[in-house]
């Protein structure tokens, strides 16, 4: 560990040091979160489209019209992640 990184160390506070170890907390749950989208992306299209379905059974077009919505969110997130 170099002299820099240590008289950084020892200048922070304990709350600061709490404070950055919850920003890399909720930076690595981020992380995590859009890899398990990545990995499980077909089966939450999957599930929308059987939500679609249903509502396309009832005739209710409002219904219908959110559950391509998110069909089409899930799309275009897939394209972005």
């Amino acid at each position: 560990m170099s002299n820099e990184y240590e008289n950084v160390c020892r200048k922070m506070t304990l709350k600061e040091v709490g404070v950055m170890y919850m920003k890399l907390c909720i930076a690595e749950d981020k992380l995590e979160a859009m890899s398990d989208y990545k990995t499980h992306h077909h089966d939450w299209v999957a599930a929308c489209q059987v939500a679609k379905d249903c509502a396309e059974t009832g005739d209710d077009f409002g219904d219908i019209c959110y559950w391509q919505h998110q069909i089409d969110t899930l799309s275009k997130l897939r394209g972005v992640l």
